[in-house]
């Protein structure tokens, strides 16, 4: 999706960026996504005084499409990558811990058909291994399901060639929501969290970064900003890393389409039928996933969008597990697409056979650049980069971020707390995915409202949003923060209306404002459907 400059900022954004300008920094970090905002999080509760930087909205770039999974990659395995997924699989459990809600177990079957690339006893040995090495981590270990109980697990599956399957346990999370839950804790231990504001040059002096020059993007007035360390989380934005550190951006992109039209069960891996590569099906909510791509695309990062190949190739991974449904482009209503931003390799053909595996690289004394890996791993690229930063302060302070909370409060309470307010269960499960423990939050601006209604839900929703998770505009609410978010562009174009009338409300925004806006936002879902080769609303 295409950033969106809102009509105006809060009005607590000003006292902010006053803030961010009068003091020099211990740590300021560029980047707000996943990696960024955990860097800011571990960095604050290690005691140092930490500004981030978001030039657009928080998660706007390769943090909010991905395929939202938690997970060690099963397919490393194949490369003997057993690090890379140890890894995973250590940071899926902590996850698991310190955001229930956002973060959830999920089951996945992984079917098995006559000539596909790897037999049942490859497949067998590999779970195994994966198994062994999330070393107890509280989820059920593989099991092997015979032909006839995948078939009645997944209705509708091809059953023609159909030898057997394979049941595992892995992780799920709403990507954006998990990297806006990094902020708001980074900013409960102290951290400046400024969006909109975007890092133009790093400032050196006598061989060593001193400070950031950056831009307002509301103003476009520029400045100076001091800082005792930098570090760049800037995922495919390449322009300030420093020389000899090469990229190589791979569009990842999904699809999705109503249940009604395909319903799975369960998380599903599946082959695709021309190449082979390892696709997946993914139940969410009243939708299903399809994803993903793996395409080099030096498309601006802000710019990349699914393509209309995309669009037929994800279909015909579907079409061809499920070949009674006689899917089409007509079936398809959202879709996303991010870029990876992985460390390039000379030798590697095409961007699937690249390491997911990350790097902090050093630039001037007292910078660093944080690049590659993948959303489940982020909060360990993060304690590895601050490690570095401590270091470089003459700071012994160790990384606090292996055990304990991310958000305090309880989704459980929270959800009782909505269904007795009156909202239906599975509203309360949806947002329960979205709010994890802050579920409670909203609960709590709900009980003060009157009535509750859906209607009454979104009201509080977006002040919530607006008043303490920095959204600004309509990409952020209906792209980011709302469901079903780019599940369903459709529903985005419909609901703008009354959107922004709500959120104009609560930043004062003109009806001029308001209108332009509302005309922008919808335009950018045209140019997203009509890419992807869908049709847009009229």
């Amino acid at each position: 999706m295409r950033p969106l400059l809102p009509p105006r900022p809060h009005p607590r954004r000003g006292r902010e960026l006053q803030r961010l300008l009068a003091e020099t920094w211990d740590l300021v970090i560029v980047g707000g996504g996943a990696t960024g905002t955990a860097a800011a999080r571990d960095a604050a509760l290690r005691g140092l005084k930490v500004a981030l930087l978001e030039q657009d909205d928080l998660a706007a770039g390769t943090s909010s499409r991905s395929s939202r999974l938690i997970h060690g990659g099963l397919r490393y395995l194949a490369r003997f990558e057993l690090g890379l997924v140890r890894e995973g699989l250590f940071e899926r459990r902590l996850l698991l811990e310190a955001l229930p809600g956002i973060v959830r177990p999920v089951r996945f079957l992984y079917p098995i058909w006559r000539g596909d690339p790897d037999p049942p006893w490859k497949v067998a040995l590999g779970l195994g291994l994966y198994d062994l090495l999330a070393l107890r981590d509280g989820l059920a270990n593989h099991r092997r399901l015979a032909r006839q109980r995948v078939l009645d697990l997944v209705p509708g599956l091809r059953a023609e060639g159909l030898r057997s399957g394979f049941l595992y346990p892995d992780a799920a999370a709403h990507d954006a929501r998990l990297t806006l839950a990094l902020a708001i804790a980074a900013r409960e231990a102290g951290a400046l969290v400024l969006t909109r504001c975007g890092a133009t040059e790093l400032i050196v002096a006598s061989g060593r970064a001193v400070g950031l020059r950056i831009e307002d993007r509301f103003s476009g007035e520029e400045a100076a900003l001091g800082a005792r360390a930098v570090l760049f989380c800037c995922g495919p934005w390449a322009e300030l890393l420093p020389e000899g550190l090469r990229l190589r951006r791979a569009r990842g992109s999904h699809i999705s389409l109503p249940a009604r039209r395909l319903a799975v069960p369960c998380h599903l891996a599946l082959r695709a039928p021309g190449d082979g590569r390892l696709a997946f099906a993914l139940p969410a909510g009243e939708y299903t996933v399809i994803g993903t791509t793996d395409d080099d695309d030096l498309t601006p990062p802000a710019e990349v969008r699914p393509t209309a190949a995309d669009t037929d190739y994800l279909l015909g991974v579907a079409a061809h597990a499920f070949p009674a449904q006689r899917l089409g482009r007509q079936d398809v209503v959202g879709g996303w697409a991010g870029l990876r931003p992985l460390l390039a390799d000379p030798e590697a053909r095409d961007p699937d056979t690249l390491s997911r595996r990350h790097a902090v690289v050093p630039g001037p004394p007292g910078a660093w650049f944080v690049t590659g890996g993948k959303l489940t791993t982020h909060r360990r690229m993060a304690a590895e980069a601050i490690d570095r930063v401590v270091s470089h302060l003459g700071l012994r302070r160790p990384c606090p971020t292996r055990a304990g909370a991310i958000l305090s409060g309880s989704p459980a309470r929270g959800a009782d707390s909505l269904r007795r307010l009156g909202l239906r269960p599975a509203i309360v499960e949806g947002l329960a995915e979205l709010y994890g423990a802050r579920l409670e939050r909203l609960a709590e601006i709900l009980s003060g409202g009157g009535a509750v209604d859906e209607a009454a839900c979104l009201r509080a929703q977006i002040r919530l949003a607006v008043d303490e998770e920095w959204a600004l505009g309509l990409d952020d609410l209906f792209l980011r923060r709302l469901l079903p978010g780019p599940l369903d562009l459709r529903a985005g174009f419909a609901a703008a209306a009354d959107g922004a009338a709500l959120l104009g409300e609560q930043l004062g925004w003109t009806a001029e404002e308001r209108s332009g806006h509302l005309a922008a936002f919808r335009a950018g879902l045209r140019s997203d459907l009509l890419a992807a080769g869908l049709a847009p609303p009229d």
